[in-house]
């Protein structure tokens, strides 16, 4: 028993050593104005759709620790400057060290007004707009976007677009998160039924006393992270995911559900290409892949309502990273329920990384 209790031991403190080693990375450097050469003060300095983030001090000098290895969109922003981003590759134990130069951009005066009320038309438009950007799931009933009065909309034809000259602040109540979310661009056409929008987000986890509530919170994340398209892909490309609870089938047309037009897929090796020495991985399919999942937890949720999603390839492939992450994601067009799915389900980039889920 006593060795027993000893190894047990002498493995945690070993585990630890290794995430302390895993989390070496770091990010540090200077932001300054690109005209005067000033440094600036209060810039946020963030990866992309993470928890890590930093803000300038008063010589414009940030520091970012305890990276998880992988690609990432390095994003600064500040009010009165363009945003300005960067790919950094974290694959392999790394520091940094850059000088981050920001561009001034005119601010139009009618651009940071804001009314205490705004029109009827607005009103309609915010409507639409939270529907398509926060989505329809329950999770996005408890959700607020807490500066929607800075939202600006603009119709062309049929065509709704939204802008905001400063970070959205969205607070999630279902999942314990307040989003800073850079809006880069919006766009649905109502005709076309074809939404687009690229959003640069940092998460920032709430606090709370209430044991019940962050219970809560931890079972939210799970189940909107288990039945994501970025989980699926992660069990997909370990060709695990019939184990997680996924039926996945080759089809011909959209929306069909006869097997004359779809194949069960039992084995994911051949949808995935990997050159020699490299961690990414091309996904490669023709035509269409439908996704059922049939995990405990949300069919609930959405009672009767089939839990199908089907997903496409914009161009020959896409391109998934060794966490099943794809390091794009317009590379994949999605239909159905996934479709339906906005910010209110969004998860930081490898939060379960270090945490088991699958229990």
């Amino acid at each position: 028993m006593k060795f027993f209790t000893l190894f047990i031991l002498l493995f945690i403190f070993y585990q630890n050593i290794c995430l302390a080693q895993l989390y070496e990375n770091y990010i540090e450097g200077n932001v300054s104005d690109a005209v005067s050469g000033e440094a600036i003060p209060n810039a946020n300095v963030y990866l992309s759709n993470t928890g890590w983030g930093s803000t300038t001090n008063s010589k414009g000098y940030f520091k970012i620790k305890n990276v998880y290895p992988a690609i990432y969109q390095l994003v600064v922003s500040m009010f009165g400057y363009k945003t300005q981003t960067q790919e950094l590759d974290f694959t392999k134990k790394s520091t940094r060290f850059i000088n981050i130069k920001l561009i001034p951009q005119e601010i139009k005066l009618d651009e940071i007004a804001v009314m205490e009320k705004r029109p009827d038309e607005w009103q309609s438009d915010l409507k639409k707009f939270k529907e398509l950007f926060l989505g329809k799931s329950h999770f996005a009933k408890e959700c607020e976007i807490e500066n929607e009065l800075y939202i600006n909309f603009r119709r062309d034809n049929n065509c709704l677009m939204a802008e905001c000259n400063q970070p959205l602040i969205i607070k999630n109540n279902a999942l314990g998160f307040r989003i800073k979310c850079n809006l880069i661009n919006f766009s649905y056409n109502q005709k076309l039924s074809h939404l687009r929008y690229n959003i640069y987000p940092l998460f920032e986890e709430l606090e709370t006393q209430n044991n019940e509530t962050k219970k809560t919170w931890e079972e939210n994340r799970k189940l909107a992270y288990k039945s994501s398209l970025e989980y699926f892909l992660t069990v997909f490309a370990n060709n695990t995911f019939m184990q997680e609870q996924f039926k996945v089938y080759k089809n011909s047309d959209l929306y069909t559900h006869n097997k004359l037009f779809r194949d069960p897929v039992l084995s994911s090796e051949d949808y995935f290409q990997q050159e020699h020495g490299s961690k990414i991985r091309y996904l490669q399919f023709d035509n269409y892949l439908e996704i059922k999942y049939t995990g405990a937890g949300i069919v609930e949720e959405y009672e009767n309502k089939k839990i199908i999603s089907w997903i496409k390839l914009v161009s020959y492939f896409a391109l998934i990273d060794e966490d099943g992450m794809p390091l794009d994601n317009s590379s994949l067009l999605t239909y159905g329920y996934w479709s339906q799915l906005g910010v209110a389900d969004l998860m930081p980039r490898y939060y379960f990384s270090n945490k088991s889920i699958l229990k």
